[in-house]
C-alpha cells in the first residue's frame, strides 16, 4: 500500500519523470518507467534496477536534470611546489576555453585550493550544457591537461636533497648483536624438559 500511494504521489507531483537522470543511494541512471508500485532505472552499465516508489518519496533522491540539463565538471590537480601557479592558471583556462562542449557562461574557474612545502593543489571547474556529456568532457580535458602539462614541464620535480646520516660515539656495535647460533641455542628447549 505504501508503494502504491508513493507511486500516485510521484505521478501527481512529477518530481521524477521518464528520462531523468537520478541518483538513489548507490544506484544512478535514467528513469525508464514509473509504475504504480515501483520505478525502473537503467544504469550506465545497461542494468535495470527496480526501486520501490516508497524509497523515492521518503528517501533522498538527486535529480540531475530536474530543471536544467546543464552540469558542472570538477577536476582536482596536484602539482609540485616548484610549478608556476600563474602559468598553471593560464594553461588551464586556455584548455577549458578550447573545448567546444564547455560553456562560456558561466566561465571556467581555476581555484588554488591549497599548498604545502612539496605540492600545490588546484581545481578546474567548468560547466557543460548537457550533464550527459560531463564524463566525456572530463576525459577530454584530462587528456589535454596531461599533454599540455608535459609540454610545460609542470610534472618535472626537482631531485630530492641528499640526506647524510652520521653516527658519532657509537663503539662496539658487534657487542650489541648476539650471534644467531648462541641465540637459538639459548632458546632451544632442553631434552626432557617440557615444552611450553
Amino acid at each position: 500500500m505504501n508503494n502504491f500511494v508513493s507511486g500516485l504521489i510521484l505521478l501527481w507531483e512529477r518530481a521524477v519523470r521518464v528520462g531523468d537522470w537520478i541518483v538513489v543511494g548507490a544506484d544512478q541512471g535514467f528513469v525508464r518507467r514509473i509504475n504504480v508500485r515501483s520505478t525502473e532505472i537503467e544504469t550506465f552499465d545497461r542494468a535495470q534496477v527496480i526501486i520501490p516508489n516508497s524509497n523515492l518519496v521518503s528517501g533522498v533522491v538527486t535529480n540531475l536534470v530536474r530543471n536544467d540539463r546543464s552540469g558542472r565538471v570538477v577536476i582536482p590537480l596536484t602539482l609540485a611546489a616548484a610549478a608556476d601557479a600563474e602559468r598553471v592558471r593560464e594553461v588551464l583556462i586556455a584548455i577549458a576555453k578550447a573545448n567546444p562542449l564547455v560553456l562560456a557562461i558561466p566561465s571556467p574557474q581555476i581555484l588554488f585550493t591549497g599548498m604545502s612545502a612539496s605540492a600545490l593543489n588546484f581545481e578546474l571547474r567548468v560547466f557543460v550544457g548537457d550533464v550527459e556529456t560531463s564524463v566525456r568532457v572530463k576525459s577530454d580535458l584530462n587528456f589535454e591537461i596531461f599533454k599540455r602539462f608535459k609540454e610545460e614541464k609542470f610534472f618535472d620535480t626537482p631531485a630530492p636533497d641528499t640526506t647524510k646520516v652520521e653516527i658519532v660515539r657509537f663503539k662496539n656495535v658487534g657487542d650489541l648483536l648476539t650471534p644467531f647460533d648462541e641465540f637459538s641455542a639459548a632458546t632451544r628447549p632442553k631434552r626432557g624438559a617440557p615444552r611450553r
